[in-house]
């Protein structure tokens, strides 16, 4: 009776640990290769994920760093203590304070937001291995299967968001 319960919460587990074939064929269609929305929002603050900046997107410094690709951009808007109640419901408990605290001097200026992330196509695969064999062992103390990057990119339970 014993083995077969010890053999039945194995095959339980196993079965929690790795998503099918059919979710993890979302990975790079409806989600990102690493398991995002790939959709943005309703109000288009953010915006979809398209596949990330070309590899040419930004030129090499002479400390052999790549420039701000969005180094042009302006502010959409500035948040400062006189339009802090129009933004309320977007900022912080601590970004209100400092607005009243320095009403002259603080400011929020808002940006675009860029999804500009973008992996080698080697770690793309490497995930999509990984929603299909990365397993927990030892009661989530350890992978197996695991190969690079993200070992769940289509987390199951609170443990696999952990070792995410």
């Amino acid at each position: 009776m014993q083995s077969t319960t010890l053999s039945l919460s194995l095959l339980a587990g196993a079965a929690l640990a790795a998503v099918p074939p059919e979710q993890a064929a979302q990975l790079g269609k409806t989600l990102t290769p690493l398991g995002a929305e790939q959709a943005g929002n309703a109000d288009g603050s953010i915006p979809a994920w398209t596949g990330g900046l070309d590899a040419n997107s930004g030129k090499q410094n002479a400390q052999g760093f790549l420039d701000d690709p969005f180094a042009n951009e302006q502010p959409l808007f500035t948040i400062s203590a006189q339009n802090a109640e129009q933004y309320k419901d977007k900022l912080s408990p601590g970004q209100l304070a400092m607005l009243k605290r320095y009403p002259d001097s603080y400011r929020l200026p808002v940006y675009p937001s860029h999804r500009s992330v973008a992996l080698p196509d080697s770690v793309y695969a490497a995930v999509r291995s990984n929603a299909q064999n990365t397993q927990l062992v030892a009661g989530g103390n350890g992978l197996t299967n695991f190969q690079t990057a993200y070992p769940f990119p289509i987390p199951q339970n609170g443990q696999e968001v952990v070792w995410n």
